[in-house]
């Protein structure tokens, strides 16, 4: 009885003919091709960013959830230490399906971030998510409106 056989990856096989080493070379450059083009929307959609858009919808998000920002919060925070780092904000919102890309991610961890240590503590998280609730920021009137 043979021993039976793992299959590999098409990029790994020893390519036998010149039509297979033309395939590969061709999947190839589709694969970078889809890369691309994907990053190309990413920017296109981000050239339109609106903060305040994307925090509206992340709250409806979350009210749509049930759950409440502490909760979102502690379950970024694995560690407990109130804090979490833009990395660990970045890639929880990204696997939670909420419909964002990484280049909105960047630039909201960096909104969130507002004295810039690398790290949003909870109170960063708060005022950024519910801008009214932040003794130290000035009020806008039309954010104000918009809050009510």
């Amino acid at each position: 009885k043979p021993p039976p056989t793992v299959p590999l990856p098409l990029e790994k096989l020893d390519p036998q003919t010149p039509m297979m080493k033309l395939w590969l070379l061709a999947h190839n450059r589709q694969s970078r091709l889809e890369e691309h083009l994907q990053r190309l929307k990413e920017l296109e959609e981000f050239a339109n960013f609106d903060f305040n858009i994307w925090r509206k919808k992340y709250m409806q998000w979350i009210s749509h959830l049930k759950s409440r920002i502490l909760d979102v919060f502690r379950s970024i925070d694995r560690d407990q230490d109130g804090r979490i780092t833009h990395k660990e904000f970045i890639d929880s919102v990204l696997a939670s399906k909420f419909p964002t890309n990484s280049l909105e991610m960047t630039a909201v961890a960096n909104i969130f971030d507002v004295n810039g240590d690398g790290y949003i503590d909870y109170y960063e998280f708060v005022s950024a998510l519910h801008p009214s609730r932040d003794p130290y920021r000035k009020t806008i009137d039309t954010d104000q409106i918009n809050e009510e």
